[in-house]
């Protein structure tokens, strides 16, 4: 393939032979997983070597733009400008860079520069696709743009990520249970043909693996999630939200509360990095509530007040100001709430509007919680029924679980004589039993942790625990196993968490005991 070809030409640095692959690949692009190692190369290699090459220059600020290096993407552009031969992929890259921007009134501007016309190659069709779903979503528009069949389109990487930004975006809207009829078949597809580090799969796994939370499913999304660490760094702003939420509230579940609030302040500083104010909203109001379901008032109210600070920053005219006020808005009601002023939270609630599917359950619920502390326990069972409803149309468990206060206001809500309701209702009224032993609420680390079988390791995991019988340091392992130093610091909490060791060393006691054990040493 183009991509693997790329791949040696790169690891042999001949820059002929790159050259070569590129303008064969053109105007489709190598594989995106491939394509993202070529900022890297010509910054070894040296810009001189491949300036004179328009398709090295388009493939350059494509890869820039994958990888979140925006100013070297707009440097690669500058050097394309005036050559009307590629500038409809010059408009699709300018359109991405708004996008990794978070952008959407920038990205809407370009995608409409394209128009109706036909783009010169069937990859750059399914990246605008990706583009116009998800500038779509983030601009509140109720349609909803076409992606590539699945099982009509060629096994492209491109193809799984259309397909992966329509999965995000349900996601973004509050339906778990579409996102994961969307994603699942594309992640799937993904990792079979280009592998499960490819970025077509890293994509597609995120909304699959959020999805699969809501619903309950924590070990599969906790398996699903892993290899999206190699993209920790420069995922775009939406996969950015999902997955670090996805991966902060697996952590909160096993326990692991420390290392929850740090994945949340980790990933909240790099989008302050990039400028990225809604990412930081998102993990903020995520902080927040980890801080009342801690007991943490003070800190609550505390980044509340950073929450508030942020999201006043926005313009009214900015296209993410509506989405960013009803965050704040809605975790200023819990922090009111937690701090026992339910009148304060009511006048904080009654204003808030949202078209958002998810955002309109959570509205239900905050209100169920409101009304129960002013005493209307009519009010409480109307939205209380209203969430419990829309939870099970939509896939969302796992928020009525979390969300605080409801598991005890559930007793109100009496069986309607509907199985599939009444079953809903009793496994989210399951969750008071739960949280009432810690240590069995779905003990996705814990619950491993009792195997302590170094056969439940994954091959990936098997692999570092070699590495580490050699004394390698994880960056090492990173090196020789061609992967991101984050990646492999999530595998070892995972290899941690299954052996029921805490250091590296046990880690490899564990395993030759086992050894020893079978007689394989």
């Amino acid at each position: 393939s183009s991509g693997e070809a790329l791949d040696h030409a790169m690891r042999a640095d001949d820059a002929g032979l790159v050259a070569h692959v590129v303008r064969e690949a053109m105007p489709a692009m190598p594989a995106l997983s491939q394509l993202r190692a070529l900022p890297v190369w010509i910054d070894q290699a040296g810009i001189e070597r491949v300036v004179d090459e328009p398709a090295m220059l388009l493939a350059a600020a494509w890869a820039c733009t994958v990888a979140a290096r925006l100013d070297d993407a707009e440097r690669w552009l500058a050097m394309l400008a005036g050559r009307d031969d590629v500038a409809a992929q010059v408009v699709l890259i300018r359109a991405s860079i708004a996008f990794q921007k978070d952008d959407p009134a920038a990205m809407d501007v370009w995608l409409a520069r394209l128009g109706g016309h036909a783009l010169p190659h069937p990859s750059l069709e399914h990246i605008r696709a990706a583009l116009a779903v998800r500038c779509g979503a983030m601009l509140h528009r109720p349609e909803f743009p076409s992606v590539p069949r699945l099982e009509a389109a060629p096994p492209d990487e491109l193809v799984a990520m259309a397909h992966g930004a329509a999965a995000l975006t349900m996601l973004m809207r509050g339906d778990a249970r579409r996102a994961q009829a969307i994603g699942m078949p594309a992640a799937r597809m993904a990792q079979q043909i280009h592998g499960r580090r490819s970025v077509s799969a890293c994509v597609c796994a995120v909304p699959v693996a959020a999805a699969l939370l809501e619903q309950d499913r924590a070990e599969e999304a906790a398996e699903m999630l892993a290899c999206w660490l190699d993209l920790a760094h420069h995922s775009s702003p939406d996969v950015m939200i999902v997955a670090t939420l996805c991966q902060a509230r697996l952590q909160w579940l096993a326990g692991d509360q420390h290392g929850a609030r740090a994945t949340l302040i980790e990933a909240q500083a790099r989008a302050a990095g990039r400028g990225l104010i809604r990412v930081q909203v998102r993990l903020l109001a995520q902080r927040v509530l980890f801080a009342i379901q801690a007991g943490d008032l003070r800190h609550a109210g505390l980044l509340q007040d950073e929450l508030e600070a942020l999201a006043a920053t926005l313009d009214a005219s900015d296209m993410r100001a509506r989405e960013v006020g009803t965050i704040a808005a809605l975790s200023r009601v819990r922090v009111a709430l937690s701090a026992g002023n339910p009148v304060g939270a009511l006048a904080a609630l009654e204003p808030v509007r949202s078209d958002n599917a998810g955002a309109l359950v959570l509205i239900d619920l905050l209100f169920a919680r409101v009304n129960a502390a002013l005493d209307r326990p009519h009010l409480v069972v109307r939205h209380l029924e209203s969430a419990l409803a829309a939870g099970l149309r939509l896939g969302l468990l796992r928020m009525l679980r979390d969300e605080p206060g409801i598991p005890a206001l559930l007793d109100c809500v009496q069986p309607s004589g509907d199985a599939v309701r009444d079953n809903w209702l009793g496994r989210v009224r399951a969750a008071k039993d739960q949280l009432q032993q810690p240590a069995t609420c779905l003990p996705m680390v814990r619950r491993r942790r009792r195997d302590g079988d170094p056969e439940h390791l994954t091959p990936r995991e098997r692999d570092i625990v070699a590495l580490l019988e050699q004394s390698m340091s994880n960056k090492r392992i990173a090196l020789v196993l061609n992967l991101s130093v984050d990646t492999v610091k999530w595998n070892l909490r995972q290899i941690y968490a299954k052996l029921g060791v805490s250091t590296r060393y046990e880690v490899i006691l564990a395993v030759r005991n086992r050894a020893l054990r079978t007689g394989t040493a």
